[in-house]
């Protein structure tokens, strides 16, 4: 019995040796991907390869910065900041090359406008075209100047009362809306157009006159805010400027001049 136990324990160990083993091979993806790996090894390795990645890892994160700091175009009209408590529209710090200033001095309450002030060209509306002509026909009277634009809410808002200061003025002095060459899209037809359907919406005459692409008289009185108002007497010294926090001080200097003048021609 022993004899046979043993036959069969070795007939089963030389039958479970002889069982074949199958050998495992690595596919294709497997092989193709240590080469890409030993590959990327190697190119690495090469130090103007690591050099090209990094400048272009730092050209990819500047441009992150700088588009990150690019203000946006739905902050304001036309992509210009607004003052969320009056209104007002913080102009741009430069939309276009500056200019050479050097010859033309900022003026202030107190100065007296230089005789280039009066005689310098500017595009008047008239209908809806441009006309040059010069300050010079308002000389020896009030003139209040209204920087102002289409999109400037808080511009539109001060309109009547224009119209009202204008009606009051007539023989006495002249309002002239300046509308700057900074905004582009206002030309002679466009600007034309936005006044017809204030006048309209309103129900203004607006009748004053109007100065269109302007690259002169803002060099005269730089301002940040609009509306941006002066008011200059009629010996041509400059008496107030400002934004809105002035203009019930220009309003009333301008009523009292014209109650003191119907009391000259009374007496």
């Amino acid at each position: 019995m022993t004899i046979v136990r043993t036959l069969k324990m070795n007939n089963f160990y030389k039958a479970g040796g002889e069982l074949p083993i199958t050998k495992r091979y690595p596919s294709s993806k497997q092989t193709r991907w240590k080469r890409s790996i030993a590959f990327l090894d190697k190119t690495m390795s090469v130090p103007i390869i690591q050099i090209t990645i990094l400048v272009i890892l730092y050209l990819l994160v500047s441009m992150f910065s700088l588009s990150a700091q690019t203000p946006r175009k739905d902050s304001g009209a036309d992509g210009l900041l607004t003052n969320a408590k009056t209104s007002q529209v913080v102009l741009p710090a430069a939309i276009e090359p500056v200019k050479d200033t050097t010859r033309i001095k900022p003026l202030q309450p107190g100065n007296k406008v230089p005789e280039a002030f009066w005689n310098a060209e500017h595009s008047f509306l008239v209908g809806n075209k441009a006309v040059k002509s010069a300050l010079s026909k308002f000389r020896g009277k009030l003139l209040l100047l209204d920087f102002w634009e289409p999109y400037c809410y808080a511009c539109l808002l001060k309109f009547p009362a224009l119209d009202s200061l204008h009606a009051q003025l007539g023989e006495l002095g002249n309002i002239v809306l300046v509308s700057s060459k900074q905004y582009r899209r206002g030309t002679a037809e466009y600007i034309s157009q936005k006044l017809d359907e204030q006048g309209q919406r309103q129900k203004l005459r607006l009748d004053m006159d109007k100065i269109v692409q302007d690259d002169t008289l803002m060099d005269y009185f730089p301002h940040t805010y609009i509306p941006h108002y002066i008011l200059i007497d009629s010996n041509g010294t400059v008496l107030a400027l400002g934004s809105v926090e002035v203009f019930d001080t220009i309003a009333q200097i301008i009523k009292d001049e014209v109650v003191h003048n119907n009391k000259k021609q009374c007496r």
